[in-house]
């Protein structure tokens, strides 16, 4: 066994030597071939990155090629579309100043109609007023007509028919009297307005008259009678029975209920006959 180990190192070790034999040395032919094939070699891979280098950069040129063509289109469709923008701007702008113009004579149509109109109103209401000026003139002489009608018939009849009611003896009368007071700045001023008064030794009768007596004439008229009660001196009431009587040509039912109630007496005028219709209260009221 031992003897077989050490023929089998032996062995390794020729076999080792061989393996590594001393280089051999090349002549300068050799040397100067494998130089030219090497320059050979380097120039077919030159000439072959050339060629690539060559076949990439006209690619690239042909891509740049396309995508600037490519570039260029897309700016002319910009272009193309900035220009239908710029139109349909200056028509819808067009069509604007159309509608804005014609609008425009619309209100100024309108605008001169209103004036014209204000213009016709205002004549209108100018005639209207002066209607109503010559209407009120007209009112008021007929409304001063009636109550010179009503005085002249009262006037000279009042006393005559206050007395035959048997209870009273009236035997003067004033008519239209105005009274007057000084106010605190020392001035005169009316103070109130009186009819007729009927004045007896024991009392003394105002009397209110009105063509249409209403319930707010009764109303003035019994503030009347305060007022004299107030100034009883200046009047001539002092230590006297203060009534009141209220006249009409027209007297409805409730406005002579509503006066007798309060105390006064109520006449009514009969035109036909011209003659008095004196109505007195259950108690006459004293001022």
């Amino acid at each position: 066994m031992a003897v077989k180990k050490a023929a089998k190192k032996a062995a390794k070790k020729a076999a080792a030597k061989k393996a590594y034999l001393k280089p051999r040395r090349i002549t300068a032919e050799e040397l100067a071939a494998v130089l030219a094939e090497t320059s050979k070699k380097m120039a077919e891979n030159h000439a072959k990155t050339e060629a690539k280098m060559a076949e990439n950069h006209a690619r690239t040129e042909a891509k740049m090629a396309e995508n600037h063509a490519k570039t260029e289109a897309a700016i002319e469709r910009l272009s193309e579309n900035h220009a239908k923008t710029e139109a349909k701007i200056a028509e819808n702008h067009a069509k604007t100043e159309a509608m804005m113009a014609k609008s425009r004579e619309k209100t100024d149509a309108a605008i001169e109609s209103l004036v014209e109109q204000g213009k016709k109103m205002d004549a209108a209401v100018e005639r209207m007023a002066a209607n109503v000026e010559q209407l009120s003139r007209n009112i008021g002489h007929v409304n001063n007509d009636i109550g010179e009608l009503v005085e002249f018939i009262v006037i000279p009849k009042i006393r005559l028919a206050m007395n035959a009611t048997g209870k009273h003896s009236f035997d003067r009368m004033v008519a239209g009297r105005k009274y007057r007071v000084f106010d605190e700045l020392g001035e005169k001023k009316p103070f109130t307005e009186v009819d007729v008064l009927l004045y007896s030794d024991a009392e003394v009768m105002a009397v209110e008259t009105k063509s249409h007596l209403t319930t707010r004439y009764v109303r003035d008229h019994m503030e009347r009678l305060e007022k004299l009660r107030r100034h009883e001196d200046l009047v001539g009431v002092k230590d006297k029975k203060l009534i009141g009587a209220v006249v009409g040509a027209i007297v409805d039912k409730g406005v002579k209920k509503f006066a007798l109630e309060r105390g006064l007496c109520v006449v009514t005028i009969r035109e036909e006959e011209e003659k008095l219709d004196v109505a007195e209260p259950e108690t006459c009221r004293s001022w």
